[in-house]
Formats: structure tokens, sequence, C-alpha cells
């Protein structure tokens, strides 16, 4: 049951170009492709990957969210003057008197304290110097800055304990 009043079948329909040569000439060049256009690639023309490529971009993606080692040296060497001074400081004090008694041991505590504060804040502080860096993701520079300065960081309060076992060693022959 075919009924004369439906919509003709688009596909059999072709557009009507209108009579002038202008829009009739437009019209035929769009149809036609250029002659120096490349035709569009097909999926199946498309060049294999190469397994050397993908690596080489990912270590350079990874290479780039990375913070620099150097402020974190710097941080380290303060913890290991500071830790050389305290040993110094307190070995040097009479036999007689307890370590925890004299007002160097209270500078020695706040000074620990403090450059155990100063880890987090160099954290952030190279963090946010890292953020102009070229193809870098600000959370994998996160990443890299919270584990180089917690590395550093538990490995200065580890000096200072050690430091104090070793002052207790020098004074007092054993460790308390």
């Amino acid at each position: 049951m075919t009924d004369e009043t439906s919509a003709p079948d688009p596909i059999e329909e072709q557009p009507q170009v209108a009579s002038d040569p202008e829009i009739a000439a437009i019209a035929d060049s769009l149809d036609e492709p250029e002659p120096d256009a490349e035709p569009e690639p097909v999926l199946d023309d498309a060049a294999p990957v190469e397994p050397e490529a993908v690596v080489a971009a990912a270590v350079h993606d990874a290479a780039a969210d990375r913070v620099s080692w150097w402020p974190f040296l710097v941080y380290l060497a303060l913890w290991f003057v500071f830790a050389g001074v305290t040993v110094w400081r307190f070995y040097n004090m009479s036999p007689g008197q307890a370590i925890y008694d004299s007002s160097d041991y209270a500078l020695s505590v706040f000074a620990g304290i403090a450059l155990a504060l100063a880890g987090p804040i160099l954290v952030l502080a190279t963090w946010v110097a890292a953020w102009g860096k070229p193809g870098s993701s600000k959370w994998g520079l996160l990443v890299d800055a919270l584990l180089k300065g917690s590395v550093v960081t538990l490995g200065g309060v580890a000096l200072w304990w050690i430091a104090l076992m070793v002052v207790d060693q020098l004074r007092l022959g054993r460790i308390l």
C-alpha cells in the first residue's frame, strides 16, 4: 500500500541548482576535489605507531613532572650542620650537668622543630616554583615534591636523633 501523498525518497531526488551560472559553477566546484589537496587518510592507511616513540613520549612526560633536588639537598645540608652543632655544643658541656637541664637543649629542641616544619614549607615552595614548567602537570609536580620533601625531612629528623644518641655515647659511654 503505497500512498502517493507520501514524501518522496530524498536519495532519489537530486537538488535543483539555480539557473544562475555562477551558483552552478560554485556547486560543481564543491563536488569535485581540489587537485592540490591530499586525500583524507583512511584508518587503514595510518602508519603504525612505533613503540620507541610511545616510550620516548612517556619518558619525556615523566621527566617534566620533576622538581629540582637542589632545594632539598640544601635543606639536608642544614640538617647536617644542625646535628653537628648539637653534638659540638652538648659534648663541651660539663660532665656533671644533664643535657636536658641546659639552655642549649631548649634551643636544640626549638631549632629541630623549626627545621622539621621547614620541610613541608619547602615542599610547597618548590611545587609552586615549578608550576610554569612546560609539559608538566601540577599533580605530578606535587607528588614529586612531597616525596623528596618527606624523604629529606625524615632523614633530617633521624639525623637529629642520631646526634643526640652520639652525645649520650660520648658523654656517658652508653646510649640512653
